[in-house]
């Protein structure tokens, strides 16, 4: 013992035996560091040299690098590190950064690698290969038989990789449905219910499969797994999924699993979950209530012989009552302009956004149309009122034919001459919907290009290609390239260096306390800016302007309507860190795009991953985040000493 005690300290760096302090984190060595200031520089040609590098640390660390640089003319290089490299971490690394990247050449390498000698890289083998496999190969998937509990793990998230893209066939739905006993792992149970949760409700009722999913909501007791194989209930005949859907509403505890029970009346008739749907309105859970105004909304058909007049007069929660309001709109006009706006004068500024969505449901009606027009031309109002309007009367513009067309784009033209690049973005969107037919009746785009000049990038990206788009599209141009954000905004190496690997910070809201775990290893580069903002009290004040029942809650925007950020953009960075519960991730408008938005997922969401940078994790408050709402704020938000 005391020879492997002297061994170990001979390996530590020399500062820290000279009485210096321990490295805060693994970017104390500068090779590590210099692969992540690569990976955010995207300089493939570098990283490669490392991928090569005789330590595997490093062959490692390059190749995880890949998985968010994303770089296809690599594929075969990180090809070879897959089937020949003697490193199982770099094998992993590897296959999950060929997952990423895709293209033929991913494929090819990842084919043979199902033969590699250990279990933990077939897994992320096969999940890699469930993001991009095409229908070609796929008989070489199915084939498959795993010979553990890793490689049933690997498959099981790679039948839901293929779920995702459509590319799911009877035989996987089988499997998938084999995968919810009892007896396979926690992961492949969860992966076999997401399989099902996110499978097109269209797929084939198999009484096989119905009889394993129903059998699965009795006797599975993980939350986590049963939220997702509630909803798989789409999967499952009316006769047999609405007794269950009811009774989870009536006994379930955990309010996600309402919240997906609610969501799986999506698949049935309208009238055969209403009265489960109103059972949930009266729930003591304000998400719950939230989420069934939302199924109600989407669910009511125009003429419908439904009232919920006494539904919206008991509803406290402005979201509950808007959707009903609109549902009522949409079905057969029975709310009256005037009705609406007697309520928007009565809600905050969240409540009244909500009104405007269902006030854009009114159909010809010039009141309305006045009102919504004045409110995005005037410029006085914040912006989540504003482009909550612009929303409104898109919507209002496309539901009606005794609007002119040329009176909405004399609204355009107004609102767009005010500058907000948000309210810009989003009537670009409409300008360039082919169904609305602008193409024929505007000539002159000089309005549009004008407007275009209030942009600036990094910060407006995410609005500026809807213009970018709609002003090809009134040209009669091909659909232009998507707008990418050039390198703008480096890592700060000196404040990574600093940061301790488990450091915390604590979030303090209108709600409660949150408590985060920076993922600094994972995600330099996000944390580090994380941490400036907060100390600069960036997020001070800021709202929970986005809430989605059982999903996300997302804070951090600027203006408070999800349209805010500042004039810089960071690169993403995936990693196999996984969105669990209380997952904190980075918000963005494709990659590369990120700034100051993040969100926390109140559930696992394996959508996400790979997709979304993942930069903290909660270790405390969750109950708090299962209880804010739009409109809750932040107090603070400092690091834990």
């Amino acid at each position: 013992m005391k020879r492997l005690w002297y061994l170990s300290v001979l390996i530590l760096p020399i500062g820290w035996l000279l009485g210096c302090q321990a490295p805060t984190n693994r970017f104390s060595d500068p090779h590590l560091l210099r692969i992540a200031l690569l990976q955010d520089s995207r300089k493939s040609d570098s990283l490669l040299l490392y991928l090569n590098h005789p330590d595997s640390i490093y062959r490692a660390a390059a190749a995880l690098a890949f998985g968010s640089v994303q770089d296809s003319m690599v594929a075969y290089q990180l090809g070879d590190r897959l089937l020949e490299d003697e490193s199982i971490s770099v094998r992993i690394n590897t296959a999950f950064a060929l997952g990423q990247t895709g293209s033929f050449q991913a494929v090819n390498s990842l084919l043979p690698a199902l033969k590699d000698p250990e279990s933990k890289v077939i897994r992320e083998v096969l999940e890699a290969l469930g993001k991009t496999i095409t229908a070609a190969d796929l008989p070489q998937l199915s084939r498959f038989q795993p010979k553990d509990s890793l490689q049933q793990e690997g498959l099981a998230w790679a039948l839901y990789r293929l779920a995702l893209r459509n590319l799911a066939d009877s035989t996987h739905i089988t499997k998938a449905s084999e995968y919810l006993n009892p007896r396979y792992s926690f992961q492949t149970r969860l992966a076999a219910a997401h399989f099902f949760a996110r499978s097109p409700s269209s797929a084939p009722k198999h009484h096989d499969v119905q009889t394993s999913i129903v059998y699965s909501i009795g006797y599975e007791e993980t939350a986590e797994i049963r939220m997702a194989i509630v909803q798989g209930l789409k999967h499952v005949s009316a006769e047999k999924a609405l007794p269950l859907i009811r009774d989870i509403l009536i006994r379930e505890e955990d309010e996600r699993v309402k919240i997906s029970a609610i969501r799986a009346c999506l698949a049935f008739e309208f009238s055969q979950t209403l009265d489960a749907l109103r059972m949930a309105l009266q729930d003591t859970h304000r998400a719950v209530r939230i989420a069934a105004s939302e199924v109600i909304r989407s669910q009511m058909q125009k003429n419908e012989q439904i009232t919920l007049s006494h539904e919206v007069t008991e509803a406290t929660d402005w979201r509950v009552k808007s959707n009903l309001m609109a549902a009522m709109v949409q079905a057969h006009q029975e709310y009256t302009f005037a009705a609406l706006l007697q309520e928007y004068d009565q809600a905050d500024i969240y409540g009244r956004s909500h009104l405007l969505s269902a006030i854009g449901e009114l159909k010809n009606n010039r009141e309305a149309f006045d009102f919504l027009s004045h409110i995005l031309t005037n410029n006085s109002e914040p912006p989540v009122i504003r482009t909550a309007t612009a929303e409104a009367l898109i919507k209002m513009q496309k539901l009606s034919d005794q609007i002119n067309p040329e009176e909405f784009l004399q609204v355009c033209r107004a609102a767009m001459v005010q500058g907000d690049v948000a309210v810009i973005g989003i009537l670009a969107s409409a300008l360039s919907d082919p169904a609305r037919g602008f193409q024929k009746t505007i000539s002159d785009v000089s309005f549009l290009e004008e407007a275009k000049k209030s942009f600036k990038l990094p910060r407006d990206i995410e609005s500026l290609q809807p213009v970018i788009e709609a002003l090809a599209y009134l040209k009669g141009e091909d659909k232009p390239r998507r707008v990418v954000n050039s390198f703008n905004h480096p890592i700060d190496q000196k404040l990574v260096r600093s940061i301790p690997v488990h450091q915390w910070v604590v979030v303090e809201t209108t709600k409660g306390k949150i408590i985060l775990q920076l993922l600094v290893e994972e995600a330099p580069g996000s944390v580090a800016n994380f941490v400036a903002l907060l100390r600069q009290q960036y997020f001070d004040g800021k709202v929970f302007h986005r809430v989605v029942p059982n999903f996300v809650v997302q804070t951090g925007c600027s203006r408070g309507d999800g349209y805010g950020s500042e004039d810089y953009s960071l690169r993403s960075e995936f990693s196999l860190t996984r969105y669990r519960e209380g997952a904190v991730g980075m918000a963005s408008a494709g990659k590369d795009t990120e700034g100051t938005q993040w969100f926390i997922s109140h559930s696992p969401t394996p959508h996400l991953d790979g997709r979304y940078t993942i930069f903290a994790q909660v270790v405390e408050g969750m109950e708090v985040v299962r209880t804010i709402g739009v409109g809750d704020q932040i107090l603070s938000v400092r690091e834990n000493p």
